[in-house]
């Protein structure tokens, strides 16, 4: 990663790398929906929370969710 004051970039051997993983994520992604999760609902679901929030009150709900 390149920092500066405003932003984060990829360096140009780290664009590279992405670029050649993501059909390979792409494909374990439907590969997994394929056979685990017939009809069900997939995706990524990010949040951004405080850390102390995170560990009281949603850590301990991740079990259920994930039922």
């Amino acid at each position: 990663m390149i920092r500066s004051a405003r932003a984060l970039a990829l360096t140009v051997t780290g664009a590279d790398y992405l670029a050649r993983i993501e059909p390979i994520l792409a494909a374990l992604t439907e590969a997994d929906r394929a056979t685990h999760h017939a009809g069900a609902e997939l995706g990524i679901l990010g949040i951004a929370l405080s850390s102390s929030f995170a560990l009281r009150e949603v850590i301990p709900r991740l079990p259920k969710f994930l039922r």
